[in-house]
């Protein structure tokens, strides 16, 4: 009798599961996946890897968000599309949005990218510029004339100079060449985890100079922002990046099989050192 008795608790235990199984299956299928477009800051490279393993594992898909990465033409789109709520997300730096945030544009801060400070001023270790005093009368390229001159400013007090004691000039997309061509003679707003690297990598020595030594508080490398307005549940993107974070960190061998598997063009004995310089960021 006891038999018979949990034989038939055990295929009703069986069919409830079954049924509920069944029932989140079916739930998944009919609702749809809330489309989210994100605004990266550059070209995707191994910044952007816990977006790429969120999706590349279903994190993003599981938070119920079908989401969309996009490659900026120029490093400032990311802060004019949020703040004209013309993309979901954007990745940007936190002075930056600091400085548009004092503008009164519509945009909040969510969470980070990259936990640890990036940004940093380079200039070639064989050069006349060994320490920041000797920026008098230089130039010194950025890839956006508009943004982080609360960094450079600070740094330029530390050597009793300003901006008027120096050239500014917008190199977008040419960081490096525009500094190994001598058409300037430090390089401003460049990561340490990637200029560096590849200069470096290439036979170029560099002389880093990190904005934190210079009486500025550290804060993340990159972050993630939104319009204040943009009615989407930020936190499941958040976890979903988050995940992908933790997965990154726990797996790196098999979370740069899951890039490369996606994002081939990025499989490079350069990209790899960046991305293990990139890791320890996180």
């Amino acid at each position: 009798m006891f038999k018979q008795n949990f034989t038939v608790v055990a295929s009703k235990v069986i069919l409830t599961l079954t049924l509920t199984l069944l029932l989140n299956i079916a739930y998944a299928v009919a609702t749809p996946l809330k489309p989210i477009s994100v605004m990266l800051d550059w070209y995707i490279n191994p910044d952007h890897t816990p977006l790429l393993i969120a999706q590349s594992k279903g994190y993003f898909k599981q938070a119920g968000l079908k989401v969309t990465l996009m490659a900026p033409s120029d490093t400032s789109d990311a802060l004019k599309l949020v703040a004209a709520n013309q993309v979901t997300y954007g990745v940007s730096y936190p002075n930056t949005v600091k400085q548009a945030q004092a503008r009164d544009l519509p945009i909040v801060r969510i969470g980070n990218l990259i936990d640890q400070p990036l940004l940093s001023m380079v200039v070639l270790k064989n050069g006349p510029i060994k320490t920041l005093k000797n920026l008098k009368g230089k130039t010194i390229a950025v890839n956006n004339l508009g943004s982080h001159h609360q960094i450079l400013d600070a740094m330029l007090h530390d050597a009793n100079l300003t901006r008027h004691n120096i050239t500014l000039i917008d190199v977008h997309y040419n960081v490096i060449q525009s500094l190994l061509s001598h058409r300037v003679d430090a390089l401003m707003n460049v990561m340490r985890n990637v200029e560096v690297v590849e200069l470096e990598n290439m036979g170029y020595p560099v002389r880093v100079f990190l904005p934190e030594d210079y009486g500025l508080k550290p804060d993340a490398g990159l972050i993630f922002i939104t319009h204040k307005n943009n009615g989407v549940d930020n936190k499941a993107f958040m976890h979903a990046v988050n995940q992908g974070k933790a997965y990154w960190v726990k797996h790196p061998n098999e979370s740069w099989r899951l890039v490369i598997k996606d994002y081939p063009t990025l499989d490079t004995p350069m990209t790899k050192k960046v991305w293990d310089a990139t890791l320890k960021m996180i």
